[in-house]
């Protein structure tokens, strides 16, 4: 049966992505940003476990990176980073030695993160915790990222 002639969408296969457009160095890219997300995940989790936070929005997290590549990479990402962690911070820290009383490493990356409670209050339109919460008397709920983004 052709993929016409389907009765749901749900049983299309995916559409191939044709060679020409495939960007290897950006598969590369997000292969390392997934490999530090799940070093971050088990150790949000394991806060979530002990009952430091709730939720991983109620987190920010601080990476200690000794790897001089990596550390690049994920500047290169900073603005996107609280996304991808899923968490209302991240903070990046350039170091010749890791700390060993962190929440989690990786040997392999060169890399340990630290997990903290988030500070500030919860914004009532993108549930993330910032300090800038209550700053404008015009939208006192939400933060200055969400007010810029209702304003424009």
């Amino acid at each position: 049966m052709s993929e016409e002639g389907l009765k749901s969408v749900h049983l299309a296969s995916w559409p191939k992505v044709e060679k020409k457009w495939e960007n290897k160095a950006l598969l590369e890219k997000w292969a390392q940003l997934m490999q530090v997300r799940s070093i971050v995940l088990k150790a949000l989790e394991e806060k979530r476990a002990s009952g430091l936070i709730g939720n991983s929005l109620e987190a920010e997290v601080e990476l200690f990176i000794k790897n001089a590549k990596l550390h690049l990479l994920l500047t290169n990402y900073r603005e996107v980073l609280p996304a991808i962690f899923i968490v209302s911070g991240v903070t990046l820290k350039k170091t010749d030695t890791l700390p060993k009383d962190l929440d989690s490493s990786s040997d392999e990356l060169n890399m340990a993160v630290k997990v903290t409670k988030a500070t500030g209050k919860k914004c009532q339109r993108c549930w993330n915790y910032s300090e800038s919460v209550g700053s404008n008397s015009g939208h006192p709920e939400i933060c200055n990222r969400c007010i810029k983004a209702i304003e424009s």
